[in-house]
């Protein structure tokens, strides 16, 4: 195993789709006459629990099922506004160079990150994406996504060469 790696969280490091998702919301409940607040949305942050649209429906009594699609492509589309947050680039860069193994634990979908890895065009050079894909119990705080990433980089350890040095920066510098 490389004496050193990189594992890095997703929404809010890399790109920030959380307000996104959020505007994506308080739409929705603003088209039921609901709103939707930004402290009650903080539960869902970084985790998988509350969840909106479980707030929606028990303030409407609408199963809201062909809603949740809207509600999907919308915040997609505001996502794909985004751009990558400041730093990362080069931060990507420092680390490529210095041959250190990078990998992605992240408690939303899958489709989602790999997206937005492709739209951003930084989809290569991951040693892997472990995402909870929906599951609660390997959800964050729970270690199994960062553990399950590190298992990943162990197994492609031997395809590296010796992880160099990489200098301590702030990434938004």
């Amino acid at each position: 195993m490389p004496d050193r790696a990189i594992i890095f969280d997703f929404d809010g490091v890399i790109v920030d789709s959380e307000a996104t998702w959020f505007q994506a919301w308080h739409e929705a409940f603003s088209s039921h006459g609901h709103e939707l607040k930004p402290e009650a949305y903080a539960a869902c942050i970084g985790t998988i629990g509350l969840e909106p649209v479980d707030e929606l429906r028990a303030l409407t009594g609408l199963d809201l099922s062909t809603e949740l699609l809207a509600i999907d492509e919308r915040a997609w589309g505001l996502t794909l506004e985004q751009p990558m947050l400041p730093g990362i680039a080069g931060l990507l860069e420092e680390i490529d160079e210095a041959r250190l193994p990078r990998a992605i634990a992240s408690s939303i979908d899958r489709k989602w990150v790999e997206g937005l890895l492709e739209h951003l065009g930084i989809a290569q050079g991951w040693a892997h994406v472990a995402c909870a894909d929906g599951d609660r119990v390997r959800a964050k705080p729970d270690p199994a996504l960062y553990l399950e990433a590190l298992d990943a980089i162990r197994d492609t350890d031997s395809q590296r060469t010796r992880p160099g040095r990489l200098t301590q920066r702030n990434p938004g510098s």
